[in-house]
């Protein structure tokens, strides 16, 4: 039902359910569940199934319950030693400290205390509640 969602409308993506699907909840417990209750001619949302990482759980469930591949064995991932945001095109990075051969910078604070940073980007003090 999620391939059909795409194949018949890729660029507007909506629920195709056919008739006998209809008003039914497909469940694989604690790994994938779609209620198709209503959502048939509804724009497509990734919520209604829980999107990509249930995707990879069904994956992984076939490979290892159906088609009995043996389970790899996970190796620890390092935790990261930088922190980065992305928002659009503008890319973050936290610093613990001023790095050395950092330039300062007197920039100009606008009225409500912010900072224009250029593209549409202003920084802000976290509001206090």
């Amino acid at each position: 039902m999620v391939r059909n969602a795409f194949a018949h409308a890729p660029l507007s993506t909506t629920w195709s359910i056919d008739k006998d699907c209809r008003d039914q909840v497909f469940e694989i417990h604690n790994i994938i569940a779609l209620n198709t209750k209503g959502l048939d001619g509804t724009p497509f949302d990734w919520r209604h199934y829980g999107g990509p990482l249930a995707l990879f759980r069904l994956c992984r469930f076939v490979r290892i319950e159906i088609l009995k591949d043996q389970p790899v064995t996970r190796k620890p991932v390092p935790v990261p030693a930088n922190t980065v945001y992305q928002q659009g095109d503008l890319i973050l990075q936290k610093f613990d400290a001023i790095p050395a051969g950092a330039v300062p910078i007197k920039p100009e604070l606008l009225p409500d205390g912010s900072i224009h940073l250029g593209g549409g980007y202003f920084v802000r003090a976290k509001e206090m509640e």
